[in-house]
């Protein structure tokens, strides 16, 4: 395609496009008469360009968004960036958002005229804050190191393994469950040696998670997504749906909503099935990180910390809430099998 049939198709100027080029960040070939010629690749990444620069990030954080996160498949790599982009946005609006009806929460309240002009001036003022692209990065940093561990340490964690193992004997006892989603999927460990008679959803957030697993188990669907937001095309689809370890790594509201959303997901008469690290209650878990600390463990009292154990006695009134039932098995200490089993 000739330079003004790009610039008619996506809407830029002859000039944006050697400024694209000048940069680096796209190198059309050249014919024999030299006018460029642009691919098909290239037009995926113009308008990756277009969207990112309409969405904040400058040139230089562009180019340095291409050179950090490649997959194989490029054109995938396209759209997951402008996904996380494109989240990224929405949670900084949404942030601008609060700020603003929080100020006007707190002047609406206000009679002195002093007052009022210091809160509005606060407001007014730019926010310090990490921008877009260093989110990004870090989020991929993260995904990096997770599977990392994933793969190099986890697997020498005596819990992690007993409560996958449990996992997989439920799994071939369920001899009736045909389809099954893996929410928070990783790398797939759990299916690893499962062989290919199950129908089985992998869902995660995070592509780099997906790219692995698919490599473990390529007859397996992939399905980039957030438990924690709810794909309204699914609702009870599933007659098991299965999560091993991935909770412990969402807050308390986004637990709430993962359970929800799961229970949304099964089938009438269908399972939720959670393998995770739990406390009995906040009692518990204080007296727990209480002892790390008078033993001197400040690297298990650290991770403990950042982490968000589940509940049992909250776990257990929200299932109620829910109306469903619920089973809980202990595997190791407080790792825990948990069954929510959805009425028909």
């Amino acid at each position: 395609m000739n330079t003004r049939k790009v610039c008619d198709q996506l809407h830029v100027t002859q000039k944006m496009l050697r400024v694209y080029e000048d940069q680096g960040l796209i190198a059309p070939k050249r014919k024999e008469n030299a006018y460029r010629d642009y691919s098909i690749e290239d037009l995926f990444q113009i308008e990756l360009i277009v969207r990112l620069r309409k969405l904040g990030f400058s040139i230089k954080d562009i180019k340095r968004i291409f050179q950090h996160n490649k997959t194989e498949e490029d054109y995938i790599n396209t759209f997951y960036i402008q996904i996380k982009a494109i989240e990224n946005k929405i949670k900084e609006l949404e942030e601008a958002k609060n700020r603003l009806a929080n100020t006007v929460n707190e002047v609406i309240n206000r009679e002195d005229l002093e007052d009022i002009t210091k809160i509005i001036y606060q407001a007014a003022a730019p926010e310090k804050k990490e921008n877009a692209y260093e989110e990004m990065v870090r989020q991929w940093d993260f995904d990096q190191m997770a599977i990392n561990y994933v793969e190099r340490f986890l697997k020498e964690d005596d819990q992690y393994l007993a409560g996958i193992q449990n996992a997989r004997t439920l799994i071939k006892q369920e001899g009736g469950a045909k389809r099954i989603l893996d929410v928070g999927c990783g790398t797939c460990n759990l299916w690893e040696t499962m062989g290919t008679r199950y129908q089985v959803t992998a869902l995660d957030s995070s592509l780099n998670m997906l790219m692995a697993a698919r490599e473990k188990v390529p007859w397996a669907v992939f399905c980039l997504s957030d438990i924690t937001r709810l794909n309204q095309e699914a609702l009870g689809q599933f007659d098991l749906v299965i999560s091993t370890f991935t909770l412990h790594h969402i807050d308390k509201n986004g637990q709430e909503a993962a359970l929800r959303n799961m229970v949304q997901l099964c089938r009438p008469s269908g399972k939720v099935v959670i393998v995770e690290r739990c406390f009995q209650n906040h009692q518990q878990r204080l007296e727990a990180e209480e002892r790390l600390k008078e033993q001197g463990c400040d690297e298990e009292l650290a991770i403990l910390e950042s982490e968000w154990y589940l509940y049992l006695d909250q776990v257990r009134d929200y299932v109620h809430y829910l109306k469903c039932k619920m089973e809980v098995t202990e595997i190791r200490k407080n790792v825990r099998r948990i069954i929510i089993e959805k009425e028909g």
